[in-house]
């Protein structure tokens, strides 16, 4: 029984792992292109779009 749940519990976080990763990555993807050719917008317009990017990406893979 203990070692079913803490399968469950690890299952689980290693999830979350995955998504937030892949979450992180997709909102960061814009800002290393815009700084590879020049300086990164301090606006927060752009910085909301790109937690709206990795949000999508999350909910993507949560769709599937």
């Amino acid at each position: 029984m203990f070692i079913d749940y803490t399968q469950k519990v690890l299952r689980n976080v290693g999830a979350v792992w995955f998504l937030s990763l892949v979450g992180i990555t997709v909102a960061m993807l814009p800002i290393t292109i815009i700084s590879m050719f020049g300086t990164v917008p301090q606006d927060p317009l752009f910085w909301g779009f790109c937690a709206v990017l990795g949000g999508g990406a999350i909910g993507f893979l949560l769709r599937r």
